[in-house]
């Protein structure tokens, strides 16, 4: 028996071999995943930002030990929220905690577990630089540049771990903008744009470039040619919703939205975003372009035209829309022999350094420009259900499955009591 046990334990410590035999193998990673985390050639730094809940801590470990597998050198940390104030300050971590994954210079920041989102941090990690996109600047847009609470520093810092190069340019100096412009982004205007800015622009559209317009509280600024190209313009007045005020935010204007419509863009999103100031967004029908909603308030939502103070409602019989609203669209269409894709959203302050750090802002942010510049790769994640995972029946198996257990079970369990009873009493 010693020296059977001593095998044992030496094959034990040797031989590590796991036998996956659940449907669809749901317990191991997908094919997906596997090139995924074998393509990240450097070691990978896995920070793991949260509280000292056992069972959320086993999951992390379960998962990333299904990655070290293939990548022995994975590393995994956690730093506890509650007791490690300094370290979660030094690392930057969301109040709410994070998985922060780091190969090289590089960094993705996760708020939510799942292979999906672990795999597309891993591919953003290895995917190689190229992407341009260009912030237009003259006329006080946010800058990419300036460290300001309403400025979008903070997302271009993240943007360029991503892979994606952020630059600023001027159409007053450079009207021409170059083909290798990926995407270009209008960050709210506070100024007019000339009318030669606007044709730059127009024609930057017609040979295919990819757009981001962030509308603001105030007009268009010259850009109403944009518009009608688009089909999409801003509906007067600001979007409150009275279903936000359940999350507790400070201001009636801060619309929360926890429910995304169907868009390839959205799989994976589990967290809500947080929107401080929306304009709803009126859209066109044009041919040959397809329009999707991207962002959409819940029914309780409106578009309020008056003064904010007090108990303010929807009006009936007014230029006021009841919800729900659109408040960011996309839309795909064939230009120049190739897909363009651009996206309207009624709202910059969500990007801005002070409030891109909450609910899934950030992660959606990063996850919009991969797709507004066609890395759909990146996006892409595709599982197969498992086939014991629901029960297909006829209505009548579902009856006669029913009454079984309801009645027939019983009515067994009654016949083998008697039954015993009858022996023993005989016996």
């Amino acid at each position: 028996m010693l020296a059977i046990g001593a095998c044992a334990l030496y094959i034990n410590e040797r031989i590590n071999t796991r036998l996956d035999l659940s449907a669809n193998a749901r317990h191991s990673l997908t094919g997906q995943s596997i090139k995924a985390v074998n393509a990240v050639t450097e070691p990978l730094q896995v920070t793991a930002v949260m509280g000292p809940d056992k069972l959320q801590r086993e999951a992390v470990t379960r998962l990333f030990d299904q990655y070290q597998k293939y990548k022995p050198d994975i590393e995994l940390e956690f730093v506890n929220l509650e007791t490690q104030p300094a370290r979660v300050r030094e690392l930057q971590a969301a109040a709410g905690g994070e998985l922060i994954l780091t190969s090289g210079t590089r960094e993705q920041r996760l708020q939510s577990l799942s292979e999906r989102n672990v795999t597309a941090a891993l591919t953003r990690l290895t995917r190689a630089d190229g992407n341009q996109v260009a912030f237009i600047t003259g006329h006080d847009e946010r800058s990419s540049l300036t460290q300001g609470n309403s400025d979008l520093r903070e997302l271009a810092a993240r943007l360029d771990t991503a892979g994606l190069s952020t630059q600023e340019i001027s159409l007053v100096t450079a009207p021409h903008i170059p083909d290798e412009i990926d995407l270009l982004v209008i960050a709210a205007p506070q100024r007019r744009y000339f009318p030669g800015e606007v044709a730059s622009i127009l024609d930057y559209l017609g040979r295919g470039g990819n757009l981001l317009w962030l509308l603001d509280e105030s007009d268009e600024h010259g850009l109403q040619a944009i518009a009608t190209e688009l089909g999409i313009s801003a509906l007067p007045g600001i979007v409150l919703d009275a279903s936000s005020s359940a999350y507790g935010t400070d201001s009636p204007t801060f619309v929360i939205i926890d429910q995304l419509p169907q868009h390839p863009l959205n799989q994976g999103i589990a967290n809500p975003l947080l929107m401080p100031g929306s304009k709803a967004l009126a859209i066109t029908p044009l041919a040959g372009q397809q329009v999707l909603p991207l962002l959409q308030t819940s029914p309780r939502s409106w578009t309020e035209t008056g003064a904010i103070a007090g108990a303010v409602q929807f009006d009936e019989g007014s230029i006021e829309r009841q919800g729900p609203l659109v408040v960011a669209a996309s839309i795909e269409r064939q230009k120049q022999h190739k897909m363009q894709r651009i996206a309207v959203v009624g709202d910059a302050d969500w990007l801005a350094s002070q409030w891109i750090g909450n609910g899934a802002n950030l992660e959606y942010a990063e996850r919009l420009f991969i797709w507004l510049t066609a890395d759909d790769q990146l996006l892409a994640f595709e599982t197969t259900s498992p086939r014991d995972a629901k029960i297909e029946a006829s209505a009548k198996t579902i009856l006669v499955m029913g009454g079984g257990f309801l009645f027939g079970m019983p009515l067994l369990l009654v016949l083998i009591a008697s039954a015993l009873w009858q022996r023993l009493r005989k016996g």
